[in-house]
């Protein structure tokens, strides 16, 4: 879980073919736009992409601020930190922290230079687990016999969880070199169906308890006494007092 939270905030915030600056609102609908121009242009084959994309390049650098990577780098430390830390034992947070802001400061450094090479870079975050090629099932744990048979999870719902993006580069003359294959957990993976069997067993502990605690309370419910002074049916004796009692 925290490989893949680590590495979504830095495909979000951080690997962008483009704009990068976390405080523009507009970063991703203008992303999207120029890579959009930037594949019609790659499309066409020949060095007319890689020429576009170097002169917009140069020109999102001349506008970015002087202090955009310092601002990236506390972006994704805030985001990665307050998501992992439940997680993270207190001794270990300042190493955690530390760590972590070596990573991501290596990561700006490498995909500046990245995104500038003659031959675009593409970075794929959708798992496909008919693409064995391209994916890798990260699931090294030996004892799956341990699982039993109907544990199998066939979900067609659940979303394959990235671990590592897929990153490839595009040649001129549109060939498409694997750079890095993608790695994620898929749902039929030991590991998720191992984290359902725990998720059943939670939810089944927590119905038992709840209905144990139902059942003490009504046991133990206090009836409420029916007045000294009441007559039948619990109605206050004031009520049935006959009238010529008064007298």
């Amino acid at each position: 879980m925290a490989q893949h939270i680590i590495s979504s905030s830095l495909c979000e915030h951080i690997w962008q073919p483009f704009l990068t600056e976390t405080s523009d609102s507009r970063r991703e609908a203008l992303n999207q736009f120029l890579s959009e121009i930037s594949q019609c242009l790659a499309a066409s084959k020949g060095h007319g992409e890689s020429a576009w994309r170097a002169l917009t390049l140069r020109g999102i650098d001349t506008m970015a601020s002087s202090s955009s990577k310092r601002q990236q780098v506390d972006f994704v430390l805030k985001q990665v930190v307050g998501l992992l830390d439940p997680l993270i034992p207190i001794e270990e947070s300042d190493r955690f922290k530390d760590d972590l802001r070596i990573l991501v400061e290596k990561s700006i450094s490498t995909w500046e230079f990245a995104r500038k090479d003659e031959h675009r870079i593409d970075i794929k975050q959708r798992p496909d687990a008919n693409d064995e090629t391209n994916w890798h099932n990260v699931d090294d744990i030996p004892h799956k016999s341990a699982l039993p048979p109907a544990a199998t999870t066939t979900n067609s719902t659940l979303t394959p969880l990235c671990l590592f993006p897929h990153i490839s580069q595009r040649s001129q003359e549109g060939k498409e070199v694997l750079i890095h294959r993608g790695s994620a957990l898929f749902p039929s993976s030991y590991v998720w169906t191992e984290a359902l069997l725990e998720r059943k067993e939670h939810e089944q502990e927590m119905e038992r308890v709840l209905q144990e605690t139902r059942s003490k309370f009504n046991s133990r419910r206090i009836s409420v006494p029916a007045s000294p002074l009441g007559g039948s049916g619990g109605k206050s004796g004031f009520m049935t007092l006959d009238k010529h009692e008064y007298r």
